[in-house]
Order: structure tokens, then sequence, then C-alpha cells
């Protein structure tokens, strides 16, 4: 037990590396509940047929990726799987670049740039560039991200406002109220999207207003999506990753105490021992 006590705190180390590189190269799919918020987003995607418009931001920078970039991807994948036609804009500035990210394995898989998708690119003015958007979505930028013209894209046959866009999605690392008052409120359309950790009560609270329709909460909602689209993906190898870690530590902290009591009354027995 005395050896269990003082293990070389280097093995600790190579142990925890190895349980959690092992889920990041194949995921291995831990039991987890799936909420009843991600189930809602699931089924805003779920809705959408060949054809429809969504309009998706990425609202987000490298600083809040490792969290909402898995729920932007996942969020993707559903759409494009349903066959809809996604319009990409953001209103920070790296956040097209993480557009464009989602959208590299669809190209490979025989989607069409123009057609499927489109890369608007950074919008800039906030919130009031969202409004004007709204009211004029293919005149509203001239060219997209790359300096295409937009204005023979097939994308865009059929739309020419908010009203006729069927699903919005907002994935940021600050808030989606922009997207509730300029697009979710006067056009009552619906949206949802994806929060960090430290903004989960906000949107719960958009959630039960009705004004989205259901969120992915940081990494754990994009891993429960994945699950509910039965495509294992980043999410779930982190997921997984952290629960290995998180059940290394426990699995140590346990011989740690049962090592500790049991060297604690073998020094007593000993005591008394000697006593005698």
């Amino acid at each position: 037990m005395e050896k269990l006590l003082n293990i070389d705190r280097r093995f600790i180390y190579v142990l925890v590396a190895v349980l959690v590189s092992l889920p990041l190269i194949r995921p291995i799919g831990l039991p987890f509940a799936v909420t009843e918020e991600t189930r809602k987003a699931f089924a805003a995607v779920d809705k959408l047929e060949p054809g429809d418009v969504v309009v998706f931001g990425f609202d987000y920078d490298t600083g809040g990726a490792a969290e909402v970039h898995p729920q932007s991807e996942v969020f993707f994948d559903h759409a494009m799987l349903k066959g809809a036609r996604v319009i990409a804009c953001s209103i920070t500035q790296q956040g097209p670049a993480f557009a464009d990210k989602a959208w590299s394995k669809w190209a490979e898989r025989g989607k069409t740039y123009g057609t499927d998708y489109v890369n608007l690119g950074f919008f800039a003015g906030g919130e009031a560039a969202l409004a004007s958007f709204a009211t004029d979505i293919p005149g509203f930028v001239a060219v997209d991200y790359f300096g295409t013209p937009t204005s023979s894209m097939p994308i865009f046959q059929g739309v020419k406002t908010a009203a006729d866009v069927d699903l919005f999605i907002d994935i940021a690392t600050g808030s989606i109220l922009p997207y509730i008052q300029y697009f979710q409120g006067p056009y009552n359309k619906p949206l949802t999207g994806g929060a960090i950790g430290s903004q989960i009560s906000r949107y719960q609270s958009y959630s039960d207003a009705k004004q989205i329709q259901g969120y992915l909460g940081s990494l754990r909602g994009a891993a429960e999506y994945e699950k509910l689209l039965d495509m294992p993906g980043p999410a779930t190898a982190a997921m997984d990753a952290q629960s290995a870690a998180h059940l290394l530590i426990a699995v140590l902290i346990v011989l740690g105490n049962i090592g500790e009591v049991a060297v604690k009354r073998s020094k007593a027995a000993s005591a008394k021992g000697g006593v005698r």
C-alpha cells in the first residue's frame, strides 16, 4: 500500500495522456443522457425539406471555437443531409473561416458552392447589418467571402427577405439576442443555436419563452446532437476523453484513500504490537 501512495507521478501523467488520446483518435461513445433542449434543436433542423433555406450565423472566434465549433459542424451536417440551402454569415471577423471549415467536407462529397452553400463573409456593423440583411438578403452583399458576385447564384432563388428563410441558426460566444430581435421576432421565423457554458442560463430563458427552439449547451450539447444524428464526431470524442480522464482521477482518489487508511491501520497495529 505504501508503494501505491508513493507511485511515480510520471506514470500517472502517461496514463492520463493515453486515456485522453485514445478516444480522440477513435470515439468510444460512452453513454450519456440527451437533454430536452438538444432534442428541440434537433427537431427544428429535422423538419427541413430539400431546398429549404437556412441562414447560419458563425458568430465566434478562435477563443471560443473549442466549445462551439463542434456545434456548428453537427448543425451544418444535419442541414446538408436534409438537402437544405445554407447561407453562412458572421458578425465576427473570424467567423467566415469557421464556416468554410464546416463546409469543406461537403464540397468533397459533391455539394455545390453557390447552389447548396454560400459564405457571405463578415458583416461590418453588427446588429445594424443584420437588420439590413433581413430586408434584402441577396442584395445586401454584392460579393461573397471570396469576392465572387452573388447576383447569379442559384442559392438565392426565391429568397428576398428573412420571410423567405425556413430556419435561422446562430452559434455564438456572445448572445443569440440579435437574431431574436431581427429575425425571429419581426418575421416569426424558427430559430435555434448554440451557447458557450457561461451563456446557458440566458439561452434557457429564451427557450422557455419560445423565442428559440432549443439550443446546444457547450461541447456536451454538440455530443448529444451527434448522438441523435448517429454520427459520432469531435464532440463525442472530446466527451469520451473528458469522461475517461475524470474516471481515472476518481479511481486514483479512491485508491489513494484506501491506501492511506490501510497504512494508518498497519502502523497502529504495529505500535500496539510493540507496546506488548
